[in-house]
């Protein structure tokens, strides 16, 4: 059976990781104050993985649409026609997967954005401590 990780997105799962990263605790202010570069540089390296494997999935489609043609390179204009208009499991697949990298990528973007602010936000809280106690 699969587990529930594995039946979500990548991007929910990145959503999940970025909750984590973001959470901030008087028990866990110095650490996360003191790892915010180390959190931004590992979303650096998730936006960069996925982009290269949107570059390589498109490499994919692009060769598999040229496969496709050059099938129906013998058959006449209607053949053409209609093989090019009927939809391709394959290019199917393709093309779910690619949409779930862009939002994979999206997710990404916004966290490096929200780490690039999680400084005020920990600054914030030390000010808030400091007026407190």
């Amino acid at each position: 059976m699969e587990s529930e990780q594995e039946k979500e997105s990548p991007a929910i799962q990145y959503s999940r990781e970025l909750k984590d990263d973001l959470e901030l605790t008087l028990s866990n202010l110095r650490e996360k104050s003191l790892t915010t570069s180390s959190m931004k540089a590992k979303w650096v390296g998730y936006m960069a993985k996925e982009k290269d494997a949107l570059q390589r999935l498109v490499a994919i489609r692009t060769d598999y649409q040229k496969t496709l043609l050059a099938k129906n390179k013998g058959n006449n204009a209607f053949d053409k026609l209609r093989a090019s208009t009927q939809e391709d499991e394959t290019l199917k697949k393709i093309d779910a997967t690619r949409k779930n990298i862009e939002l994979s990528l999206e997710v990404i973007a916004q966290a490096i954005t929200s780490l690039s602010e999680f400084g005020y936000n920990i600054k914030n809280a030390i000010e808030v401590i400091k007026l407190n106690g």
